[in-house]
């Protein structure tokens, strides 16, 4: 405790002898809680907690019994959706908001399927893949009828790359992930080296860009059947 300097008897206005009423001859206070002027003591209980009551301009003892309930999803930072068994509340930037994730992740091979709207022979369809998180370990491609089928981390990318013509290599860094050129109905591609996949995006998100172009001679949909691992999801 710092030192007390004492003129006239009187200390800040206060009687000396209120004043030694609440200090100890060894110079620690002698004051209970409820006897400071901005706290609000009564009937106290067990457990129980000072709150600030703005109202009274106090601190008021109050039983957390007493305290209105609140859950996780009712606070304005947070965001719960789909709620799971094991999930884990996780801070997402790009939201500003605490959110739900599974966290059940371990390394496993996972097919993923794309089916393009119908398609005049050599239309382009473009497409978000949003189920290989935010980077895939592609295996192997089958594609239903002969394609064109190129992947990229960005949009911006993709569309970039829009006049290149089928059979010209792709300039190295221009995101670009991989491409396939099929041709005939059914046929696998089995992937070597093995690619990975990533979203480029700030901040990342689970996406996946990819472009199919219809290279089967007639009008087609075009299905995509991709086996991989997920590696970030």
């Amino acid at each position: 405790m710092a030192d007390l300097y004492v003129a006239d008897q009187r200390t800040f206005g206060v009687p000396m002898a209120v004043v030694n009423s609440y200090v100890n001859p060894d110079g620690s206070l002698n004051i209970s809680l409820e006897e400071l002027t901005d706290v609000l003591v009564s009937a106290v209980a067990n457990k129980d907690i000072l709150y600030w009551n703005a109202g009274a301009s106090k601190w008021e003892n109050k039983s957390l019994a007493g305290l209105a309930a609140l859950t996780l999803e009712q606070l304005t930072d947070v965001l719960i959706t789909g709620v799971a068994d094991g999930d884990v509340v996780t801070w997402v930037a790009a939201d500003s908001k605490w959110e739900n994730k599974s966290a059940a992740f371990s390394f496993h091979r996972k097919t993923v399927t794309l089916t393009t709207a119908s398609l005049a022979d050599l239309a382009t369809e473009n497409d978000t893949i949003a189920t290989m998180g935010r980077a895939f370990m592609l295996y192997n491609i089958e594609t239903s009828h002969a394609a064109w089928v190129r992947f990229y981390d960005t949009v911006a990318d993709r569309t970039a790359d829009n006049g290149r013509i089928a059979g010209d290599p792709a300039v190295p860094g221009t995101g670009v992930l991989a491409e396939f050129l099929t041709t005939s109905d059914n046929q696998i591609v089995d992937c070597g080296p093995v690619p990975i996949l990533d979203n480029g995006d700030s901040p990342g998100a689970d996406a996946i860009y990819v472009s199919v172009v219809n290279r089967s001679g007639a009008t087609n949909a075009i299905t995509l059947t991709m086996i991989g691992t997920i590696l970030e999801g």
